[in-house]
Order: C-alpha cells, then sequence, then structure tokens
C-alpha cells in the first residue's frame, strides 16, 4: 500500500477579474471537504451531482453567502404587446452582487489515466454552462456552469505514494488548459485509498471546473422565488 500520503489541495483562477468571488467558496470547498474525509472516513465526493451539490452550498454558507438548492426562477420578455412568462428550476443559487448567480452543474467520473481527460473535463463544463444558459433565459441574470469530476483508477494499479501524487499533479496542470473560469481540486490523504465501485476502482479526489455564461446587458422583468 501507499505511505507518506499528503493532502493535495488547490485551486486556480484562471483570469484575474473573472470568478474571483469565488475565492473564499472555493477555499471553504476544499476545507470541507478535508473535514469530511478526515471526520468521518468517508469520500463524501464520490457520490451524486446532488451530494456534491451539497457540499458546494455548505461551502458558500462558509464563506458567507446564503444558498438554495432547487431555486425557482419566473423570468418574462416581451414580444411586442404580447408578455411571455415562463418558469424553471436551477440546481443551486447562491447570494451575491444584487440578484445571486445561479448554478447549473454536471457530473462525471474522470479517469486518471485517460489522454482524453482534458477534452472530457471541458466537454463535462459545456454541458453545465449549456444548461446555466437555458435556465436563465432571456434574463441577464448571472450563471455558472459548474462541472463536478471525481476521479478514479483501478484498485489493481495500486501505485506508490510519490507516482499518485505526480500523476495527480499532471492531471490538475492538464485541466488548467480547459475553457474555464477556475478550477479547483482536493485529494485528501484520508481517502487516497478509498475503493468505490463496489471496490474495483480508488477515488482519491475531485476537481471542480467553473465558468460563467456570457454577460446580458439588459434586463428582463426578473423575479426570484424558492
Amino acid at each position: 500500500m501507499m505511505n507518506e500520503i499528503k493532502d493535495i489541495v488547490g485551486m486556480k483562477l484562471v483570469q484575474a477579474g473573472r470568478g474571483a468571488h469565488w475565492a473564499d467558496t472555493l477555499s471553504a470547498w476544499t476545507a470541507l471537504q478535508l473535514e469530511f474525509a478526515n471526520r468521518l472516513g468517508n469520500a463524501g465526493y464520490c457520490y451524486t451531482e446532488r451530494s456534491n451539490l451539497g457540499l458546494l452550498a455548505q461551502a458558500a454558507l462558509r464563506a458567507g453567502r446564503y444558498a438554495l438548492e432547487e431555486y425557482q426562477l419566473i423570468a418574462s420578455k416581451k414580444h411586442g404587446p404580447l408578455q411571455e412568462v415562463w418558469a424553471g428550476r436551477c440546481d443551486c443559487w447562491l447570494s451575491g452582487g444584487e440578484y445571486g448567480e445561479l448554478i447549473e452543474a454536471k457530473q462525471e467520473f474522470l479517469p486518471i489515466r485517460s489522454p482524453l481527460v482534458a477534452k472530457q473535463a471541458e466537454r463535462v463544463l459545456d454541458a453545465a454552462v449549456a444548461a446555466a444558459t437555458v435556465t436563465r433565459g432571456a434574463a441577464p441574470l448571472p450563471a455558472m456552469g459548474i462541472a463536478f469530476l471525481p476521479v478514479f483508477l483501478r484498485a489493481s494499479c495500486d501505485p506508490e505514494a510519490s507516482q499518485f501524487e505526480t500523476e495527480l499533479h499532471n492531471l490538475v496542470l492538464s485541466l488548467q488548459t480547459c475553457n474555464t473560469d477556475f478550477v479547483a481540486w482536493c485529494f485528501p490523504a484520508a481517502t487516497r485509498n478509498y475503493l468505490g465501485n463496489s471496490g474495483s476502482e480508488l477515488m482519491p479526489g475531485i476537481l471542480l471546473l467553473g465558468r460563467a455564461v456570457a454577460d446580458r446587458t439588459q434586463f428582463s422583468d426578473i423575479d426570484i422565488k424558492n
């Protein structure tokens, strides 16, 4: 088994100004993942998209934001004399600024050693951003696509600690080439050997990618309700 295991955590804001307001939330998110692993001996990141949304919401609260999952958005837009009104739900709403921020998330398990890992990650993020764009509709609300990417490796590989850490660092570097506003990662030492998928796979941690939907310049009539 591996030894001398260390926590591998961090984040990168790809461009100054874009996604900068997420720094505190991402810092709280990595701390929460470590706390979950250290105190419960469990990998909170390796379950479902909804589970990871819950952890993100908790992190936002710790960072001083308010969060509500399955938030309802009611928006309207005029077409000449006609008023179109529609209702929908976003995966999560986070407070901040004048109207807050709509979040749509997608999740997919990421194979550490795949040569297409960056393309897979960007595809998942693209899907999340597309969903956020549709959810927002014509309203110029801030909206963000989030990709949750728990990573895995066949348990039979069982690499040495130094080799595994190198692979994880290389994985993080490869994803920083994606079209993102930010990347965050957390590979807790406590769950580095965590077995999932009936014990056939190591699930050592998770990456989180985010990208904002392009801004709009004019507001429609907007009402947000839970």
